[in-house]
């Protein structure tokens, strides 16, 4: 069964195509999804996935700046 997160991510690929999928897939995916769904913190993502905690940040915040503002207002609302 798909996460809400992850049937977000898979919406959104569709929708911009995949020059946007990049950002959702991988471990930058991963990342995102356990920070933003799972609300795990950098410390637990870090430790889980053997990063540190500066790279999750890093991660997060390149994930966060290439989300187009459409669909960040989508997953603010789906966050409710």
């Amino acid at each position: 069964m798909m996460s809400v997160g992850d049937e977000l991510a898979r919406a959104m690929i569709e929708r911009r195509g995949q020059r946007g999928a990049a950002r959702y897939e991988g471990r930058n995916g991963q990342v995102w999804r356990l920070y933003t769904v799972y609300r795990q913190n950098q410390a637990q993502i870090a430790d889980d996935l053997g990063i540190s905690q500066t790279r999750v940040s890093q991660i997060i915040s390149e994930v966060r700046a290439n989300i187009p503002a459409p669909d960040l207002d989508e997953m603010r609302q789906q966050s409710l």
